[in-house]
């Protein structure tokens, strides 16, 4: 027998989100968040996508293993709209993280790559490395209403979507990074 369909654990975990909110006395948004989590990996299980969410967590990100030590992909959901510069709505953003000893010499490296992952991609991306901040993001964003359940699916998928889009367009990029790049690359431009 081939199993078509089986039980949904969607209502347990919000069940026990709930429980663990009673305990830990969690703000709304951060309740909101755990919901939308929860819901997210359930999406995604249904999906069968090759993405596979952590535990939900009552925080504004989910990271996602992208193969690769020091380097990760991150689903986030934040009230804060890096549009509009303003605690709104909020927006939802698919995102490659770069946190390692050499990420902002292979933020470089990716970034003399920026024409050819963007075709590639279809779209553009937000390549973000802020001077004193070690780690390194290169992301995309969409503008939601985060309040808005009934819009969760579309999300979801938003980030899904996104999310596997980033893993075929950088992954294989990422793995081959190696310490020679990086040496060449800081040789070059420190001449």
């Amino acid at each position: 027998f081939n199993i078509v369909s089986k039980p949904n654990d969607w209502s347990k975990n919000v069940a026990s989100g709930i429980a663990q909110v009673e305990r830990e006395g969690l703000s709304e948004g951060k309740q909101r968040n755990l919901e939308f989590w929860t819901y997210f990996r359930e999406y995604a299980s249904i999906r069968k996508t090759d993405i596979r969410p952590q535990r939900a967590a009552p925080q504004h990100w989910m990271n996602i293993s992208i193969g690769k030590s020091g380097f990760g992909l991150c689903a986030v959901v934040s009230t804060w709209n890096t549009e509009k510069e303003a605690y709104d709505a909020g927006e939802i953003r698919a995102e490659v993280l770069l946190n390692n000893p050499n990420a902002k010499t292979d933020f470089e490296l990716l970034k003399s790559q920026q024409e050819q992952v963007e075709a590639e991609l279809g779209y553009s991306l937000t390549w973000q490395s802020i001077e004193s901040k070690k780690s390194s993001k290169i992301y995309v964003r969409k503008s939601v209403d985060l309040a808005n359940k009934s819009d969760w699916e579309n999300q979801a998928a938003w980030l899904i979507d996104r999310l596997e889009e980033l893993r075929r367009v950088f992954g294989l990029r990422i793995q081959k990074l190696t310490v020679t790049d990086v040496q060449q690359f800081t040789d070059r431009v420190n001449i």
